[in-house]
């Protein structure tokens, strides 16, 4: 079975080029007989704002975007400064039990849990706990392969952790940004900042007189932290070089801050050499090469604040999933090796992908407030109706002819990805609505 996601991430409304990249992927599942799921990736912490994902459900709706697995229910989000500042609260449970192996029908990571494991949040506002709770409103979910919303998910990201620090494919980093561009020498910096040189890789921090055992599922706290107390994996974590240097820090690195009270990340451990080029096909750009040493260097799997990095959250999720094919912007192509190698050191199967050209404004920045307001919600309340609006993005997608009034569901025969076009769309808001009159 074919199978795909839509899996916006509520840190802001729906625009145009979010939306131009869903109807894409839901028409490329459509048209071959797949199944949809819809997956909300709230973990990146304050930028997150609850209050978006009904937003964010309701504008997809209202495009005729709908999807067989996910939320199925519109939610209603009351007084959310009030919501935000209780801490979450509710009984513990185990990450799943199951082996990290995947078959085309079966997702790896299958251990339906009734209600997740609150602590696990570290006290943090996230919409998993509000939906637990039942004050987000009636949010209900469809399919076997839930929960949807990845705050909700913890337990799973935990689960692939332990499995990483047992193989010894992690370590823990007190670096902060700071430190790694101060030792890095290379004059340019790209969007996520200098690669890793590798400060606190056991190797290069010599013989350790402390030691951070890895934390397991009866740990105090369930994600690799500083403060953890060692739980049932604590001898594998040691095994695996999981330790800190003197004083927890690297003796031959320069750290700022107080290392003893600053939880650490934990970060892949890349390899070296040809196993760090990662050669893949991408299903709309062609053959691939990214090499991971050069362009990242060992990358952050689990941020300190207590919770799974974007790039091991995506892969556990989609594996979890039995996700077969991933559709999204190009703006995450450099993404793509380093999710390949935890594909690879998991041992799980990896979707096919197809990276689309970003919606850019005149400047060729990805579109923002500067643009103009090109928020799904300002052209609903400018009584634009969906047919109009998804006819600008088919006729922009070379699915359509320009002025023409579709609904996703009229697209779906004459899709093709080779009608796409490879250049990205360059627009603002004033400039859709003249094409829209």
């Amino acid at each position: 079975m074919i199978r795909g996601r839509l899996a916006p991430s509520p840190t802001g409304a729906l625009h145009l080029g979010n939306a131009r990249t869903f109807l894409l992927a839901w028409l490329s599942l459509r048209a071959q007989g797949g199944q949809v799921v819809l997956r909300i990736e709230d973990l990146d912490g304050p930028r997150v704002k609850p209050e978006s994902v009904a937003q964010l459900i309701d504008d997809l709706q209202w495009l005729g975007l709908d999807w067989d697995e996910g939320p199925a229910a519109k939610v209603k989000v009351p007084q959310l400064p009030r919501l935000l500042s209780k801490p979450p609260t509710g009984p513990r449970s185990k990450p799943p039990t199951q082996p990290l192996t995947q078959s085309p029908t079966q997702s790896p990571f299958q251990s339906p849990i009734a209600t997740r494991p609150a602590d696990q949040l570290n006290s943090q506002a996230c919409l998993g706990s509000l939906v637990d709770s039942g004050e987000l409103g009636e949010l209900g979910e469809l399919g076997e392969f839930g929960p949807y919303v990845q705050t909700r998910r913890l337990a799973w990201y935990q689960a692939a952790w332990e499995r990483l620090a047992e193989a010894g494919r992690i370590y823990p980093c007190r670096c902060s940004r700071t430190d790694i561009e101060r030792a890095a020498s290379a004059p340019h910096v790209g969007d996520e900042g200098p690669p890793y040189p590798g400060t606190c890789r056991p190797e290069r921090r010599g013989a350790a007189s402390s030691l951070v055992a890895a934390p397991g599922p009866n740990s105090a706290q369930p994600g690799p932290n500083s403060d953890a107390q060692p739980g049932p994996n604590s001898d594998a974590g040691l095994r695996s070089g999981l330790d800190a240097g003197p004083g927890g820090g690297p003796p031959g690195g320069r750290v700022s801050g107080d290392l003893r009270e600053r939880p650490p990340a934990w970060r892949f451990r890349v390899p070296g050499g040809d196993a760090a080029v990662v050669r893949f096909r991408d299903g709309f750009l062609g053959e691939q090469v990214g090499d991971v040493a050069a362009t990242s260097g060992d990358f952050v799997v689990w941020k300190g604040s207590g919770t799974a990095a974007y790039q091991l959250a995506v892969v556990v999720d989609d594996a979890a999933m039995a996700i077969t094919e991933v559709v999204r912007g190009d703006d995450l192509l450099s993404s793509t090796p380093r999710q390949l190698l935890l594909y690879e050191a998991l041992g799980l199967r990896p979707p096919r992908f197809w990276h689309v050209p970003l919606v850019v404004g005149p400047d060729g920045r990805r579109l923002a407030k500067r643009h103009g307001d090109t928020r799904i919600r300002w052209f609903r309340d400018a009584g634009i109706p969906p047919e109009r609006l998804v006819g600008w993005l088919a006729w922009q997608s070379g699915l359509g002819e320009c002025g023409a009034a579709s609904r996703p569901a009229d697209l779906i025969d004459r899709f093709g990805w080779s009608k796409v076009p490879r250049e990205r769309i360059v627009c603002d808001r004033d400039a859709v609505c003249r094409t829209l009159g």
